[in-house]
Parts: structure tokens; C-alpha cells; sequence
């Protein structure tokens, strides 16, 4: 008997969570997970919007770098009448530079016409090192005579014959080059906003003549 006693009173002591308790200590469980996932998606949140702000930095130094880089040279190597810098206030509003790439011109030779399954003559001591296939490139008529671009589409030495060529097949020239033309390896990059296929997000565009 003395021993049933004592299982009963050990049975009696033990006691377990109230209703109660167990809802108290879900509601407090909920505002302590609550809080903490509200400061992740916080810091999460701080993090992402750093990181966009650290990228439209970098975008924009590339951006003036770029812009820069293009404007101490505008007007270099040009003729006369050919501007360096042309502002358009078009849609959208832009702005062309303009600058001969190297040092290096062409003089055109004995006379040559505008088609273009003749190439353009240069005289024999002409320096080609300079150019190459792909070039797009801008004659004109010292000091400011009429000009035009075209690209370069073949090169050819032929010194023996008293000269040497440049092509520009699939593209006729406005004007028949003539002795003592000039042509030049001229740069033209043309900026803009892009807005039309995302005015939230425009892009800096750049064209290339």
C-alpha cells in the first residue's frame, strides 16, 4: 500500500501545459519569428536597392567615360565645314561627335568616277597601313568642298600602274572623285536616350557611323 501511494503521488506532481500556456507560447513564437523575417526582408531589401544603386553608378561613369573620351577629340582632323559637335533637337534629342580617327589621308589620283565597280585612285605613295576593309570613311573636296561617306570594301597596290585603290562595291559616291580629293578614316558617334521600348528603364544608346 505505501508503495501504490507513492506512484499516485508521483503521478499527481507531474502536470503539463495548459491550453493556455501553449497559446501564449504560440503567439509569442509568432511575434518573435515575425520580427525576424521582417528585418531579413528589410535587409534584404536594403541590399538589392545598394546593388541597383552601385550599378546605375557604374552605368553612368561608363556612360560620361565614354561621352568624354569622344568629345576631347571632336573636330580633330576635320575639313573645313565639317562640324566637330552637332546638337539635334529631334526625339529624341541628340548629339553627333565627329573626328578624324588617325592622321593618316588618301589623295586621290588621276580621275575616277562615282560607280562602283570603279575603284577610287590614289596617288602611288599613298600610305594604306592606316585603312582597312570595313572602314567607313568620308571624302571630300579641300578646303571644303562637297563630301560623302562611304565604306571600304577592298584595297589593292597597284604602284606599277602609277597608283593605288580603294574600293567600295554596292555603293555609289553622290560626286565623281577627283585629283587631289581627300579622304579620311573619319569617326562619327551619335548619343541618345532610348525611351520607346521602356520608359521606365531607358537605355544609353551609341551609334557608330
Amino acid at each position: 500500500a505505501p508503495t501504490m501511494r507513492r506512484h499516485c503521488n508521483v503521478l499527481n506532481s507531474q502536470s503539463g501545459m495548459t491550453i493556455l500556456e501553449m497559446l501564449v507560447t504560440a503567439v509569442l513564437s509568432s511575434v518573435v519569428v515575425g520580427a525576424v523575417l521582417g528585418f531579413y526582408v528589410a535587409a534584404h531589401d536594403s541590399w538589392n536597392t545598394q546593388q541597383d544603386v552601385s550599378e546605375m553608378q557604374q552605368s553612368l561613369r561608363v556612360s560620361v567615360e565614354e561621352i568624354v573620351s569622344k568629345l576631347r577629340n571632336a573636330g580633330a582632323g576635320l575639313p573645313e565645314g565639317l562640324a566637330g559637335i552637332v546638337g539635334a533637337n529631334t526625339n529624341p534629342d541628340t548629339i553627333t561627335v565627329r573626328f578624324s580617327a588617325t592622321s593618316a589621308s588618301l589623295v586621290v589620283g588621276d580621275p575616277t568616277n562615282n560607280k562602283q565597280a570603279v575603284p577610287i585612285h590614289v596617288e602611288r605613295f599613298s600610305d594604306l597601313s592606316e585603312f582597312a576593309v570595313g572602314d567607313r570613311v568620308y571624302i571630300y573636296r579641300p578646303p571644303s568642298g562637297p563630301g560623302e561617306f562611304f565604306t571600304i570594301t577592298k584595297l589593292a597596290d597597284n604602284s606599277g600602274s602609277g597608283w593605288k585603290e580603294v574600293h567600295h562595291q554596292n555603293e555609289d559616291l553622290v560626286n565623281n572623285p577627283q585629283p587631289n580629293d581627300v579622304i579620311i578614316k573619319l569617326l562619327e558617334a551619335r548619343y541618345w536616350i532610348d525611351r520607346s521600348s521602356d520608359s521606365l528603364h531607358p537605355r544609353f544608346i551609341r551609334q557608330v557611323n
